[in-house]
């Protein structure tokens, strides 16, 4: 070949490539835009063949972000699905505020406009690839397909209406909800929680072949779950601990929910592909994607359509009529079990009056000369606080007029034989004890001698018959120990150690505890 003829040749070939490139550029085409049918495309119009990752990520491209519903911003979206923002907030008189209505005529805007006619991505957000990693992709929590929404199925729980109530919807009584499983959203690591309030549920399954059209527009699914519900019907807030919207695997347990599903006809979509160069793959751009879309009612209720349409099993979160078994379901797996518990005893506050309590039975009283940042009597009652105390159960008595009484302490983080215990006083307390200081901080045996003063019991029956020399009184006690309160490390037969209590240093079992009196009624 001479040189005149390689010339013409790659003359040849540039303007073969160069036709290719113009009959590649702005094809549109009655397809969905999936790989396998652009592919094809690719193919009947002779254009040079595209990796599948490209061809995927230009039809996400040319799908209309969902934050872009909005136009805000990540976190506004996000309490907005957690049943917070002002959309929520807002109630009657307010619904008409300027900053509402202006958002409320964006819903409108999309609703009428890319919301049917056009592909809206899954709630994915640029703020949050730092946050998730770059291997990761940045789903909004509530809806992160990677993390939890193995049942392909969102459901939104609504509470209330900005205008009216729920009287026109067919609500459903709400069961329980591990709110583990939302702690995104309520920011509460552990827990559960259970419900006797109603809420009116609705939700959508989506298939799990990428390439069927409940999965390629279930952005548009979540968008008509949500947003319309809150723009068409005024439908707003979340079930306390959970979120308003999430995949169904964080929503709580109900009886059972509504259901809608999405219908997408007349796809069409223009693309074009640049060919590979020496340095450059070949390319594709989707500039558009367009369609008729819809939603509907599904004729069923969701746990029935997502069973008989796509063999989903939602039986853990819509349980059917009835939610005593979902509850005992939970309170077995957080190894509750029913009854009553003698080591979280109900004090009865008709018969007991608490004088001071810590952690959980918290009873907080003023103390002594406290100062910022000094010890001083910190932890100390007041005397003032003391004089009523001895008043309160006739401690300030004597002679006749006195009648022995009983203080009873209730600890819950005490060993069983501590639980709850009964201090019962058969001598009048001299005017210069710091008498509720004793229980408190200061257990001694000064005028506080067992089987004199007084003794201590394991039930309030013994202590009502107790005398000073009994039999069914505790054997042991102790005292004397700087900081250290009732009872010590006193025991009904023999030394108990570290069940006592202190106010003014840590190191005691006794740490949720509270003292009572005896409520006397009058003769």
């Amino acid at each position: 070949m001479n040189l005149h003829t390689a010339w013409k040749n790659i003359l040849l070939l540039g303007l073969l490539a160069g036709s290719a490139q113009a009959k590649c550029d702005r094809i549109t085409a009655e397809i969905p835009c999936t790989v396998k049918d652009i592919e094809k495309a690719l193919t009947e119009n002779s254009c040079p063949p595209v990796d599948e990752e490209l061809i995927a990520e230009a039809c996400k491209s040319a799908a209309v972000q969902f934050g872009e519903i909005t136009d805000n911003h990540y976190q506004f979206d996000k309490s907005y699905m957690d049943g917070g923002s002002i959309w929520n907030d807002v109630l009657n008189s307010e619904h008409d505020t300027d900053e509402v209505s202006v958002d409320e005529d964006r819903i409108r805007r999309v609703k009428e406009t890319v919301g049917s006619t056009t592909a809206i991505n899954w709630p994915e957000y640029e703020a949050l690839q730092d946050y998730v990693g770059e291997d990761n992709t940045p789903y909004m929590s509530n809806f992160n397909l990677d993390e939890s929404c193995d049942l392909n199925t969102v459901m939104c729980c609504f509470t209330d209406k900005k205008q009216g109530n729920l009287d026109d919807y067919d609500v459903t009584n709400l069961c329980s909800h591990d709110l583990a499983d939302s702690r995104r959203s309520n920011h509460i690591q552990k827990g559960w929680a259970e419900y006797d309030s109603a809420a009116y549920c609705t939700g959508f399954t989506f298939s799990q072949d990428a390439n069927d059209a409940t999965n390629r527009f279930k952005g548009n699914s979540l968008f008509a779950l949500s947003f319309l519900n809150t723009y068409d019907n005024d439908l707003i807030k979340n079930v306390p601990g959970a979120p308003m919207c999430a995949c169904i695997e964080k929503m709580p347990s109900v009886e059972k929910a509504d259901c809608i599903e999405t219908t997408v006809t007349n796809e069409v979509l223009t693309f074009s592909v640049t060919a590979a160069t020496d340095t450059e793959e070949a390319s594709i751009t989707v500039h558009e994607i367009s369609a008729v879309v819809g939603h509907k009612a599904c004729g069923t209720g969701l746990k029935e359509h997502a069973s008989t349409t796509y063999g989903v099993d939602l039986a853990s979160k819509l349980v059917g009529e009835g939610c005593d078994d979902e509850r005992k379901r939970m309170r077995n797996e957080k190894f509750w079990v029913e009854g009553t518990s003698e080591r979280h005893e109900i004090v009865d506050d008709k018969k007991w009056q608490i004088v001071v309590g810590n952690h959980l039975r918290a009873y907080p009283i003023p103390y002594d000369n406290f100062e910022l940042g000094k010890r001083g009597d910190y932890g100390v009652p007041l005397k003032v606080t003391d004089d009523a105390f001895k008043a309160a159960v006739g401690a300030d008595k004597s002679g006749e007029d006195f009648e022995p009484f009983i203080i009873r302490r209730v600890c819950d983080s005490c060993a069983s034989s501590h639980i709850d215990v009964y201090y019962k006083r058969f001598t009048p307390v001299p005017s210069t004890m710091n008498f509720l200081n004793l229980f408190m901080n200061a257990w001694n045996d000064a005028d506080n001698k067992r089987g004199v003063d007084f003794n201590i019991y394991s039930t309030y029956e013994d202590a009502v018959a107790g005398v000073a020399e009994d039999e069914k009184a505790w054997k042991f006690t102790n005292f004397n120990h700087n900081n250290i309160g009732f009872p010590r490390d006193s025991g009904p037969t023999g030394y108990v150690w570290n069940q006592w209590n202190s106010y003014r240093q840590k190191g005691g079992d006794a740490t949720t505890h509270a003292f009572y009196y005896e409520i006397k009624t009058e003769v």
